[in-house]
Formats: structure tokens, C-alpha cells, sequence
């Protein structure tokens, strides 16, 4: 479509289809700039109401209503009789008593001049709900105003017919970002779960900036009254604490969503909020490990975990327990790095492996790391008449050099089952010029 010379064609004859729609805005913008803004009212007054919806989408910040306050409040007249409200300028427009109470009025004109229509009052309540409700708060406006607009909004839902399903909501969530402390958002979440959720959205997009371990604190009494709706909306309040509070009670599905959000949150660099998960994390191993075994079930969540304490060097008492039941299923991908990660910053945790799954954590290992758990490893051979550790331990042996092995006294020891192992080394160890004179000697 050539939309360069419209100027003189009447709006309502030129085509919404193929981008048309752009060319209107823009001639609505021109002709209201220009003086025509007859012109301009009467088309919004006869076109279809899909024309609006259209018209209010394209060209955004190129029309008029787009960039200029004023400009937009004048549209919003005209289309407020239709029963919509473009999105632009009104950002930028100083809200004060007086906008709040013109874009009230356009709800109230158009619910009157409804009447009986059952169409009619169908838009004039989706109007006041999701178009009025949103513009009608303002720095500074009484806390008593703001609870009245509440429940008026909340008759209108009535009315409607709405009930609480999230296909439902409704925008109040501006609005009730007006009342200034948490302790009315909770008082009205508790009504019903339409209010909880529309409170719950004020209260994050205020609260962002806040702590983690502080953002959700006001909260947690009426979850504790509501554990339900922690269940529900979990993966949106996603507070640690609140997690903590649950966990003890909690089914086991609730449990593991809990973990997997927990486990998100702490591999990345270290800060607040992931501490907070981390150290949240600790406690529920401290107050029930069984049960944190249970909902961990996944090897690579159970490393994963492990990698996360240790990257923030956290729970090393913990760890001590907790290491042992992550090994048995060892071929989890990124096993190996994760075992690494661990057993570098804390070798001593070797010893707590249990001796059947030895073998198969051996061939994970890095050579640094197999360097530095060779005498506990050594203890381990000596101890145990374990042919298939024993194995393992050769082909690891392999990849060091014989002064490694040396060095962690396993040619010096007297125990017969590592004195047996030690021999195979030597025997098939890639350094047989080394290994002759120790054979020598041992």
C-alpha cells in the first residue's frame, strides 16, 4: 500500500489490512496536530472496535499519544467512550487526585451508559478492571482511597461474574502498589487467591531490590496460615526461608520443587541471595538429612549440591557426612568434574567413600587428585581384601609417576594386601626402569 499521500482520503477509507493500520495512526496523529481533531473524533467514534485494538498496537513511538502527555490524555477521551485506552504517553502524564479522578469517571460513564446491555456491560467491566484500575493511583493517595477503589474493583469482578482463576486476573496489582507498607498487601492476600496473587505481584515489583533474606520475611506468617499457596506459586516467591519453614511438612513433590529451585540458585557466583539458598540448603541437611536424601534422588543433583557447599566453602562438618551417599551412582554425567571439585578442596573425604565404590570413583579422578588422596587410598587397599579395588588401583597408579607412589609410603608398608597391590604396579607400571630397581629393593 502507497501510504505516502492520505492526507485527503477519509479515514475511514483507507484499509486496516497489511499494515494499514500504521498509516491510520499516523494520520490520526497528523490530522490532530493539524487541526482536524473532528476528524479524528468522529473515526474513533464510528470505526469497529477491532480498528482500536489495532490502532492502539502499531507505530509505537511515532504517534502522538505516544510522546506527548497531553496528547494522549485528549485520545483517551474519545476512546475511553469506546471502551479502551491506548497504551503511550500516559507513563509520562503527572498522576495526581485530579488524573485519578477523570480516568475514574471514564469507568463510570461507560458502565452507565451501558445500561442492560448484557455486551455493553461485558466491555464497560473489562474497561474499569484491566484499563481504569491501573491509572487510578498517584503519589501520595490516602491509603482509605486506595482500599475503597479495592472494593469497588472487587464489585465489578462480582458482576462480571469472575471467579479466582488466574485466567480471570484482573490489573490491580498498580493500584495496590500504592499502599506503602507489606501489612496491607498480606491483610488483602488473605481475602482470596485473586487478591493473594495481585498483592503478591505488587509486592515483587517493589521489593526487587531488597535482600533476598529480608524480601519475603513480611510474608512468612501468612504462609505459614496458607501453606497451600506457597505450594502453588512456589516457583514465583522462590524465598529460601519460606522453603525452610515448609520443608519439615512438606510432600515430597513440594520438596523436591524446592531443591531443584534451590540447587538453581547456588552455582552461580557467590552474593547474597545465593548464600542465602546455600545456607538454607545446610540447615535442611542439619535438621533431616534422610529426608533431604529422599527428595534428592537425581546423582547429579546430589553432586551438584555437594559442588555448590564446597564452591562456597560452607558445611565442611556437613559434607563430611553427606559425601558418601553421593558416590554409589558415579557415572552421573559431570560426575568427574564434580568429584574433583570437591575432593580438591577437602581430600580428607576420600576416607568416607565406602570401599565398594572406590573403583569406579578412582577412574574419575584427576591425577592431582589421586596424588593427594594416595595414603588414605593405601589405608584403604590395606585394610580390605578387595580384589576389583585393588585393580583399580593399579590402572590409577599408572597415570602417576612411581615417586607418587612413594612418597605416599605404599613401597614402606607391611600390610600384606597393599604390599600384593604394590607388586602389580611395579610389574605394569609404564616407568619399568623404575619399577626394576624397586622390585629390587621391595
Amino acid at each position: 500500500m502507497n501510504d505516502l499521500h492520505h492526507s485527503n482520503t477519509p479515514l475511514h477509507e483507507i484499509s486496516l489490512s497489511d499494515g494499514g493500520h500504521n498509516v491510520v495512526a499516523r494520520e490520526l496523529s497528523t490530522r490532530f496536530q493539524d487541526g482536524r481533531a473532528q476528524e479524528v473524533a468522529d473515526y474513533l467514534a464510528q470505526c469497529d472496535f477491532s480498528a482500536l485494538v489495532w490502532l492502539g498496537m502499531g507505530n509505537r513511538r511515532r504517534n502522538i499519544w505516544d510522546t506527548d502527555p497531553g496528547a494522549w490524555r485528549a485520545f483517551a477521551r474519545l476512546t475511553a467512550k469506546r471502551g479502551i485506552l491506548w497504551l503511550g504517553a500516559d507513563g509520562m502524564e503527572h498522576r495526581d487526585a485530579a488524573f485519578s479522578e477523570e480516568i475514574h469517571a471514564f469507568g463510570r460513564d461507560l458502565l452507565a451508559s451501558a445500561g442492560t446491555d448484557p455486551a455493553a456491560l461485558a466491555r464497560a467491566h473489562d474497561f474499569i478492571l484491566n484499563f481504569v484500575t491501573p491509572r487510578l493511583g498517584y503519589p501520595g493517595i490516602a491509603r482509605a482511597d486506595v482500599l475503597a477503589m479495592v472494593d469497588e474493583h472487587l464489585a465489578i469482578r462480582g458482576a462480571a461474574r469472575l471467579t479466582d482463576a488466574p485466567e480471570h486476573d484482573s490489573w490491580l496489582h498498580p493500584l495496590l502498589a500504592c499502599l506503602a507498607g507489606p501489612a496491607d498487601l498480606v491483610a488483602l492476600a488473605g481475602r482470596s487467591e485473586y487478591l493473594f496473587r495481585q498483592a503478591m505481584r505488587a509486592h515483587q515489583n517493589r521489593s526487587g531490590q531488597e535482600r533476598a533474606r529480608e524480601r519475603w520475611v513480611p510474608w512468612h506468617d501468612f504462609f505459614d496460615r496458607h501453606p497451600d499457596y506457597l505450594a502453588c506459586y512456589l516457583d514465583r516467591i522462590a524465598d529460601p526461608g519460606l522453603m525452610l519453614r515448609r520443608w519439615p511438612s512438606g510432600p515430597t513433590q513440594l520438596r523436591r520443587s524446592m531443591m531443584h529451585i534451590l540447587l538453581g540458585a547456588m552455582p552461580w557466583p557467590g552474593g547474597d541471595d545465593q548464600d542465602y539458598a546455600a545456607e538454607v540448603v545446610d540447615a535442611m541437611i542439619r535438621n533431616d538429612q534422610d529426608k533431604l536424601f529422599q527428595t534428592i534422588s537425581l546423582p547429579r543433583h546430589r553432586l551438584g549440591l555437594a559442588v555448590s557447599l564446597v564452591s562456597r566453602q560452607q558445611s565442611h562438618d556437613v559434607l563430611l557426612e553427606f559425601f558418601p551417599g553421593i558416590i554409589p551412582q558415579n557415572h552421573a554425567p559431570n560426575a568427574g568434574a564434580a568429584l574433583n571439585i570437591v575432593l580438591a578442596a577437602y581430600p580428607e573425604l576420600f576416607a568416607g567413600i565406602f570401599t565398594g565404590d572406590l573403583p569406579g570413583a578412582l577412574v574419575l579422578l584427576s591425577n592431582d587428585v589421586l596424588r593427594a588422596v594416595l595414603p588414605a587410598l593405601g589405608e584403604r587397599i590395606g585394610q580390605a581384601a578387595c580384589p576389583t579395588l585393588c585393580a583399580a588401583a593399579v590402572i590409577a597408579s599408572a597415570r602417576l609417576d612411581l615417586a607418587d607412589v612413594a612418597a605416599a609410603g605404599w613401597f614402606a608398608s607391611d600390610q600384606e594386601n597393599l604390599r600384593l597391590a604394590c607388586r602389580e604396579i611395579l610389574l605394569t607400571h609404564p616407568d619399568q626402569a623404575g619399577a626394576t630397581a624397586l622390585l629390587a629393593v621391595h
